[in-house]
């Protein structure tokens, strides 16, 4: 018997970022003689995950890039859905979700999924964000299936009201806990590979984008390092400010007190070597490095913008995004233990192999109880 086959709609490309950690941690642990996924994605250039989604089994469509093809880009899209037959559309693309769901509608594709994985738009650009509370609203006029990270970003994405009435399914943003766990020789050879002795380390992990707040970052740094002198910072990630926040780092005279690491697969690793780990975001929906820093015991500072349902152990704290607070909340929570609960993040649905067989019967129960209706 052939496995019901559902198609992924990302935004951009498949590579590091949330939702692609949401996409990757669930599809290598779903049973692909059930359920295989296939994958539309924007542009043509190669992503990470591609070969290794092609190892498995899954399909990548690529489609002309979006903002440079827009009439080209559905076009494609709408072939794809037709010559497919897929009976299950699942968009990842936020409030783009209402976009490709939208072209899914009108090929009569009969279960449309839409996943929101944020709690705001990512872009300040005003014009831009007309069109995309355009397609937000479109949303809701075209999905079957309402699913979100957490509650914060499903109200942003489906409404309070939607939220309140039990229509929106909460997916977690599960990991593979024991991958995560703390381990002490890990941390001795990722400390010695960056020159770390016994330096206090506090450790940030995201995209270097206005919404990650890399600017509050460094302001924080640099009061904490001329107090502390035996600390250092370090950031791990890309994105289109990186250039700007190293340009800063330069001018406040912190190069020697801060390592910059680019793209990392190992990140289940290098948390080893923090000592604490800060996210002062301006939003999320629930991000995945929150959980990961908590699976590996690490002492967490977060900022009001990151929902309260990603605090999973009691070494966590979420406070206003004031520097002077910040400074007092690493120096208390700098001096805190690693406890170790992996227990507790399983009970509270954050283990992937359990989460995956969740959602395997989530697609095959959407898949047999559509053929029902139609026979």
């Amino acid at each position: 018997m052939e496995p019901i086959r559902v198609l992924y709609i990302v935004g951009g490309r498949l590579n590091y970022g949330g939702i692609e950690t949401f996409i990757m941690n669930y599809y290598r642990n779903i049973d692909k003689t059930k359920v295989q996924i296939d994958f539309i994605v924007n542009g043509y250039e190669k992503g990470v995950y591609d070969d290794e989604i092609k190892s498995m089994g899954g399909k990548i469509y690529n489609v002309p890039q979006r903002g440079k093809h827009f009439f080209k880009h559905k076009k494609e899209i709408k072939k794809i859905l037709k010559t497919g037959k897929y009976k299950i559309v699942h968009a990842h693309a936020n409030h783009l979700n209402g976009l490709f769901l939208s072209i899914a509608k009108r090929c009569n594709v009969p279960v449309r999924i839409s996943h929101s994985h944020t709690a705001d738009f990512v872009y300040d650009n005003k014009m831009k964000k007309i069109i995309f509370n355009i397609y937000k609203q479109k949303v809701k006029k075209c999905a079957t299936e309402y699913w979100t990270c957490s509650r914060l970003a499903g109200e942003w994405l489906y409404g309070k009201k939607n939220q309140q009435n039990q229509k929106v399914i909460l997916v977690k943003n599960a990991i593979e806990l024991e991958k995560y766990k703390f381990n002490e020789e890990k941390r001795k050879r990722l400390r010695k590979l960056y020159n770390l002795k016994d330096e206090k380390v506090i450790g940030n992990i995201g995209r270097f984008s206005a919404q990650k707040n890399h600017e509050f970052i460094i302001e924080l740094f640099k009061k904490y390092y001329e107090q502390n002198s035996n600390s250092k910072l370090v950031l791990i990630g890309e994105g289109p400010l990186k250039d700007k926040i190293k340009n800063k780092i330069v001018r406040e005279k912190l190069e020697n007190a801060i390592i910059i690491i680019d793209r990392a697969n190992n990140i289940n690793e290098i948390l080893n070597m923090f000592d604490i780990f800060i996210l002062p975001s301006l939003y999320e929906g629930l991000p995945f490095v929150a959980i990961e820093a908590q699976a590996n015991n690490l002492p967490c500072i977060f900022s009001e913008g990151v929902t309260k349902e990603t605090k999973i152990n009691s070494n966590v704290c979420f406070t206003k995004l004031d520097v002077d607070i910040w400074i007092k909340k690493l120096q208390e929570y700098l001096g805190k233990q690693r406890k170790i609960d992996l227990d507790n993040l399983k009970k509270m649905g954050y283990d992937i192999k359990v989460e995956a067989k969740k959602l395997e019967r989530r697609y095959i129960k959407l898949y047999y109880d559509e053929r029902k209706t139609n026979e």
